[in-house]
């Protein structure tokens, strides 16, 4: 996995530059980049292993585990996170 540092103040970090890839790992893949409702990001990924709840939601130092990606979606729904769209560095 790659080492992220991310400097700024919640709301203020450009999350468009960031890829859902950039945070896979040995045994999660990255889908999704969202923005927290207070600004900061949050990682959608799955596990690449049969495990029970392989969907994962990644928030800071908190991580939520769920059984499907519905699942974990309409969480993010409820509590107003925002699905962020990549943009391509020129």
């Amino acid at each position: 996995m790659k080492q992220i540092k991310l400097f700024g103040v919640a709301g203020d970090i450009p999350l468009e530059h960031l890829k859902a890839e950039d945070f896979t790992d040995d045994n999660y893949t990255g889908r999704l980049v969202m923005r927290h409702p207070n600004g900061m990001p949050a990682i959608l990924m799955d596990s690449k292993k049969p495990v029970p709840y392989p969907w994962k939601i990644v928030y800071g130092s908190t991580s939520l585990h769920f059984q499907t990606r519905k699942e974990a979606m309409d969480y993010c729904h409820e509590r107003f996170y925002t699905y962020i769209k990549p943009r391509k560095l020129v």
